[in-house]
């Protein structure tokens, strides 16, 4: 249908279908460039009266450069070897005008131009830049440095003693001790044993899954089975308590910096081994890391305390549990310094800090003992005392029969009996409920 419109286009009518059908381009607002300049037909009637109407008849000559466009092959107009064609050419096949108008582009270009030299140059300076940082970064710190921060024996993890009984906690990790200070699954030289066997030697029997070791096991017990082991097979040790802030034998003076220092160190060291005592339950410490507060010292070498977060690696004897536990140090301080009826289970730190059902208010079980091979000079001055110690405990029994055969009550103290393992007096043992 014709147009009807009304306004600035008006006048404009669409080609009948004659023309079309003897070769003219179809009723279209052609949109043509060239390398330098950009055209376009306005397309929009109510854009007709802004813009510049080009008008070449065939009959006249340009006056200038030509500006070239491209058409349809099938128009029968003339095209470049680039495929673009005489403006002339075009206007030549159309009754009607074209319009068009012109935008140079050339200040656009140049602008473009110049954000990506500088985006070029500032992206290779910023990755010169990070690549020249993060190779700072990583000479910073050798291996002997990175393995000063995060420790862990292999040794120590082969020896724990998995899967324990249900509730023989205790001697599994007394076991897993002393396979690491003495055995060679550790760093020792004998054959390592079994729980089995451990309590064969302390005076168990079997069935050993049907003893109840709660009610009779607890700290001061775990370091005497130590000195009984030890002295069934003629090696030195001794044992005692790390830490414990509160409650019965409790570490006075003893400061959770201090046990950290200690506790780290040791765990360096083989012939150094450790129970941790928390609710219910123990298990034995096997290594640590000290974690940089701060990304970037990664892998920095030895950091002050204050630069740095410590984790505790612990060994569990118990199946039902993760092999190895990560637990903050802090959190370990919490728990060793909550007392009844308060507490905290290190194994279940998402519970937070709970409340125990038992009259007992103050205090608490929970600490960490170490136990030690003792090798060189010392272990000489132990056999030594525990020569004299024999040599008094002799005199004072016949001493004490002297005394009984002339009627006078004995005025010599008592000596107490000391073995191969330790110097240090046995301690009552202390109850304890334990838990798989």
């Amino acid at each position: 249908m014709p147009n009807t419109s009304e306004g600035p286009g008006a006048n404009l009518t669409r080609p009948a279908d004659g023309e079309q059908d003897r070769g003219l381009l179809p009723w279209t607002c052609p949109v043509t460039h060239s390398r330098e300049k950009f055209y376009t037909v306005c397309s929009d009637y109510a854009l007709l009266n802004q813009a510049a109407s080009v008008d070449r008849p065939p009959n006249q000559q340009d006056q200038g450069p030509r500006p070239k466009a491209s058409v349809d092959r099938s128009a029968g107009a003339h095209v470049d070897s680039d495929g673009d064609c005489d403006m002339e050419e075009v206007s030549s096949t159309h009754t009607k005008s074209i319009l068009a108008w012109e935008i140079d582009t050339s200040d656009f270009n140049g602008l473009t131009r110049k954000i990506r030299t500088s985006n070029v140059k500032k992206s290779s300076s910023k990755k010169m830049k990070s690549s020249g940082r993060t190779s700072r970064t990583l000479q910073d710190a050798s291996l002997e440095e990175v393995q000063q921060r995060k420790v862990l024996d292999l040794r120590r993890w082969y020896c724990i003693s998995r899967p324990q009984y249900k509730t023989s906690c205790g001697i599994s990790s007394l076991v897993s001790c002393w396979n690491f200070l003495y055995s060679t699954l550790g760093a020792g030289s004998l054959p390592p044993i079994s729980q089995e066997e451990a309590l064969h030697i302390l005076g168990f029997q079997p069935p050993f899954e049907e003893i109840k070791f709660g009610p009779f096991t607890g700290n001061a017990t775990l370091m005497r089975w130590f000195r009984q082991i030890n002295d069934n097979f003629r090696v030195r040790g001794c044992s005692y308590i790390l830490y414990k802030p509160h409650g019965k034998h409790k570490t006075a003076g003893e400061t959770a910096e201090g046990a950290l220092a200690k506790l780290t160190q040791g765990l360096k060291d083989e012939s150094m081994a450790y129970i941790y005592h928390c609710q219910n339950h123990y298990f034995c410490p096997v290594g640590f890391e000290a974690t940089p507060l701060r990304a970037a010292k990664a892998y920095r070498g030895p950091l002050p305390s204050s630069e740095a977060e410590h984790w505790i690696l612990i060994g569990e004897p118990s199946r039902k549990h993760p092999a190895i536990h990560c637990k903050k140090w802090m959190d370990v301080v919490t728990d060793l310094n909550t007392q009844n009826p308060e507490y905290l289970d290190i194994r279940h730190t998402e519970r937070g800090v709970q409340r125990r059902q038992t009259k007992k208010l103050g205090g608490n079980l929970h600490c960490i003992m170490a136990f030690q091979r003792v090798n060189g000079p010392w272990a000489q001055n132990l056999e030594n005392l525990h020569h004299d110690f024999h040599q008094q405990h002799q005199q004072g029994q016949e001493s004490a029969a002297q005394d009984a055969q002339e009627g006078a009550p004995s005025k010599r103290p008592g000596v107490l009996g000391c073995s191969l393992s330790t110097a240090r007096p046995s301690h009552p043992p202390d109850s304890h409920l334990e838990e798989d």
